[in-house]
């Protein structure tokens, strides 16, 4: 066996017999002449032929619970004298296993055909909660008539800049805010709802009405050419889905649940309508997303706008808390910029607030070294900074950060800077770009040592960095992981820690805070961490917060939420909406339109009951009702603190494409009145600003057809 090269030589010389192959392949060898050859002189076990025979003859069950039975193919009859080796008889056979065949195609056939009469009907359903048949045609202006001592309303609305020294009506005539001249013309209407057999409608108004209606509803065919009322080309209306909170959309009479799906807004409520509809619990959002990109000029750094998240840019209200308690909630009143039936609105502020870390004992003495590259979202640098204003607010008379900033060139920015000196810094480099790259390791060279170094920087640029901060970077995981992922439990062999920057980490403000150093992107994570890690205490202060707002029917007639638009899934979920938890320095507040129930009525339109789960485990609640001193319902210009309400709230839904707004010609034209009227007074506040320069960079871009 040890010369297997000379016998396989010897064998590729041996001829091979004829026709030895052809009998060797598969087709010869289980052939039925072969096999019965083979088995001629196999003696058959005593009682075979008659066990085959039944097995044959048997009726096959009908019910074989989802088995395969192939005996369905046999046939019925005896088969006595079929031979065992060649089967002849195949016609029954053929035909049973046709008629099984054609009995499952019909099944397919009808489950299919109910597939496509569901398709069908959805479809049409969803065409017709989109009102794109004429009697939808009342959900494209809303009607405020009903329930009011003056019955005539403008149609459309009214834009109302009150009288006085501050501010002149609109003026309809005047070149940047003239309306359409269908508009400009037209009398006081009423919508097609409310008009009786002696009012016929013209067919030019329901083409007007209907080209409205084209521009507002999800889903619609948009139009090639700009419509009335319009700045710049139609665009269809789309609707982004809330990343931590919704609303709870009723089901009862007097809700106009067809306006909800359509736009993905709130609709003007009478709390008169339903017992249910006098109290309203909103859903509460921390997040700022919208402000900065509302705010941001660099084009790389908008996006999606939503008006509570404009809202949520604003200081706290003056308010008042209960004795020994951390949360405060105030609720301010200012009129609104418009008129609906002869009434002028009014937004009822209701806000709650915690107050910064109340410290003592040893002076903070930290270093800050920030990551500027934009590692994918340019928008984070300007989170740090924001986040590190806020730091600002919690430091005491002796404390003192230093700020290194770490660009592809490495620099102090500050050192040993007390509050004031850190948020200025902070206003000011949030106004630079990001940049293309760091150098972390060199960043960390320019540390102050003996003081608290945190690292703030995103995870690919740890990834990319040497070997310094790498070492550091796993001492910190080891900490972390010898204290069970607790930040503050941790003591970092060489004291650096990190607050590292991932896309994928959950949000702190839906999960609470993140493990492992693993912060996401969001402005709500990146400022707990960074404050938690600056002065090394727990932030949370009161958990589960959530707001119950009354309406008195007797002074209300019409309420509604601004903002918070969500998609039509989220409207017909029957899940409540989740409170939201409050670190220390953080200010929740939802903002509301109302239409007082005669005009003389604009103070005391609504109270609120605030309630949350305290670290003791209790739960407390603060019913509080607006005073004097929170009202702001002069018919001159408002106060400093009314007129970033109405410009926040204004700007908010005029960015965000609100159904709401109405004519955009007349809103901005409003807007640009009190920004102008703001700023003759003097005392403009530095978020006024802000918004007065969005508001007119935006209406410039509009103008030139950007």
């Amino acid at each position: 066996m040890s010369d297997h090269r000379r016998i396989d030589d010897a064998l590729r010389s041996t001829p091979v017999p004829e026709g030895l192959q052809s009998r060797l392949r598969p087709e010869a060898l289980f052939a039925d002449n072969e096999i019965d050859r083979l088995l001629a002189k196999v003696p058959v076990p005593p009682g075979l032929a008659d066990r085959i025979r039944n097995a044959i003859v048997e009726q096959p069950n009908r019910h074989r619970d989802g088995a395969i039975d192939l005996s369905r193919f046999g046939t019925s009859s005896r088969i006595d004298k079929i031979p065992l080796a060649r089967p002849t008889v195949l016609a029954p056979r053929h035909r049973s296993g046709l008629v099984s065949l054609a009995r499952d195609i019909t099944s397919v056939a009808v489950a299919l055909g109910l597939v496509f009469v569901i398709t069908v009907a959805g479809i049409e359903f969803s065409r017709q909660l989109e009102g794109t048949g004429p009697a939808d045609k009342t959900i494209t202006r809303l009607d405020f008539s009903e329930n009011m001592d003056d019955p005539s309303l403008e149609w459309p609305m009214r834009f109302h800049i009150p009288d006085g020294a501050w501010a002149k009506p609109v003026d309809p005539t005047a070149p940047k805010t003239a309306p359409p001249a269908d508009q400009a013309t037209a009398p006081n209407r009423v919508p097609p709802s409310e008009r009786g057999p002696s009012s016929p409608v013209p067919p030019e108004s329901i083409a007007r009405d209907e080209q409205r209606m084209m521009a507002i509803v999800r889903g619609a065919p948009v139009s090639a050419v700009p419509l009335p009322g319009m700045l710049g080309p139609p665009r269809m209306a789309t609707v982004d889905i809330p990343t931590a909170a919704r609303r709870t959309v009723p089901r009862v009479r007097g809700y106009d649940l067809a306006f909800e799906m359509t736009t993905g807004e709130q609709p003007f409520v009478d709390p008169a309508a339903h017992p249910s509809l006098a109290l309203d619990r909103p859903p509460l959002t921390l997040r700022t997303d919208g402000f900065e990109a509302l705010t941001a000029m660099d084009r790389s750094l908008r996006g999606r706008i939503r008006a509570e998240e404009v809202l949520a840019a604003m200081q706290p209200p003056p308010a008042r808390r209960l004795k020994g308690q951390p949360v405060a909630v105030g609720i301010h009143e200012v009129r609104g910029l418009r008129s609906v039936g002869g009434t002028r609105t009014v937004l009822v502020e209701v806000a709650a607030t915690v107050d910064p870390i109340q410290r003592g004992g040893r002076p903070i003495e930290a270093t800050l070294v920030l990551d500027q590259a934009a590692a994918g979202n340019p928008a984070v640098w300007r989170r740090i900074c924001r986040a590190m204003g806020e730091l600002a607010r919690h430091l005491a008379a002796d404390d003192r950060i230093s700020v290194v900033v770490c660009g592809p060139r490495p620099r102090v920015a500050v050192e040993s800077a007390d509050a004031v000196r850190l948020a200025a810094l902070a206003t000011d480099l949030e106004w630079q770009s990001s940049a293309a790259s760091s150098d972390l390791d060199a960043g960390l060279l320019l540390t102050r040592p003996g003081s608290r170094i945190i690292v703030v920087a995103h995870a690919v640029s740890l990834e990319a960095a040497g070997g310094a901060v790498r070492e550091s970077l796993s001492a910190w995981h080891n900490a972390l992981s010898i204290a069970g992922g607790d930040t503050l439990a941790c003591d970092p062999v060489g004291g650096t820690r990190f607050v590292i920057f991932d896309p994928t980490a959950p949000s702190s403000s839906e999960r609470g805070e993140p493990s492992f150093g693993r912060t996401s992107t969001d402005v709500v994570s990146i400022r707990r961490a960074l404050v938690q890690q600056a002065t090394g205490r727990a932030t949370l202060v009161a958990s589960q917060c959530e707001f119950e707002v009354r309406f008195d029917p007797r002074r209300v007639a019409r309420y509604r939420l601004i903002g918070h638009r969500q998609s039509a899934v989220e409207s017909l979920a029957d899940a409540p909406s989740l409170g939201t938890d409050l670190h220390a320095g953080e200010t929740v507040r939802v903002v509301y339109e109302v239409i007082p129930r005669t005009p003389d009525i604009h103070h005391g339109l609504a109270s609120a009951a605030v309630s949350w789960r305290s670290l003791a485990g209790d739960r407390p609640r603060l019913d509080v009702a607006p005073n004097r001193s929170s009202t702001d319902v002069s018919d001159g210009l408002p106060s400093p603190r009314g007129c970033e309400l109405l410009l926040a709230a204004g700007l908010g839904e005029f960015a965000s494409g609100s159904s709401h707004v109405g004519p955009r010609p007349a809103f901005a034209a409003a807007l640009e009145q009190l920004v102008a009227e703001w700023q003759r007074r003097g005392d403009m506040t530095p978020l006024g600003e802000a918004l007065a320069r969005s508001l007119n960079h935006r209406r410039s871009g509009g103008r030139n057809g950007q």
